[in-house]
């Protein structure tokens, strides 16, 4: 009876010690993808310059997407950088009311697709920068190949420097052909 118990015993406590590592084990599975993927928050210094890369497309709603292209977004593992319009808004006037930011710097060219970076669009963000111009900190804008859009929200900028290499495309908002009728 007493070899009985002990063999008893001995398998419980083996099983809790297999219990305790396994769940030593699942806790460290768990607590890695955590570590890795925690979202880190700047530290924003005093003097600091807000710098918005403008090679994305903004959008002021969700994009419709078909099924074909989610397949083909998943399979390639490559989706389009979007930005959406009510966060780029609250971020230049968070930016403005921020002590610590100083300037803000505009670079790259918009990437408009599907009905994105529309003139609607880059009116808002245009007023926004104007807010923020307000607060006397300056606007500063870099372009090396400017469309008619990319001139139009950088416009508003304090300084716009412009690469000497670059072009600017500046075609105009609409064109219409004249059609001359000669009657004899």
């Amino acid at each position: 009876m007493k070899s009985f118990l002990t063999k008893i015993f001995s398998n419980l406590i083996a099983m809790l010690i297999a219990f305790g590592l396994f769940g030593v084990f699942l806790a460290i599975l768990i607590a890695i993808p955590i570590l890795f993927f925690e979202e880190k928050i700047p530290v924003v210094k005093k003097d600091s310059i807000l710098v918005f890369d403008l090679s994305v497309n903004i959008m002021d709603s969700p994009r419709n997407i078909t099924a074909f292209e989610l397949i083909e977004e998943t399979i390639d593992g490559s989706s389009p950088q979007v930005l959406y319009l009510k966060s780029v808004i609250d971020g230049i006037d968070r930016a403005a009311k921020d002590d610590r930011i100083s300037a803000f710097y505009l670079h790259g060219n918009l990437q408009p697709e599907n009905n994105g970076s529309s003139y609607a669009v880059l009116r808002e963000i245009r007023d926004a920068i104007k807010r923020f111009k307000k607060t006397n900190k300056p606007v500063i804008a870099y372009l090396v190949n400017s469309s008619m859009r990319d001139y139009y929200l950088l416009s508003v900028a304090d300084m716009i420097i412009h690469n000497p290499f670059g072009v600017i495309t500046l075609n105009g908002l609409s064109a219409k052909l004249v059609f001359f009728w000669q009657c004899i």
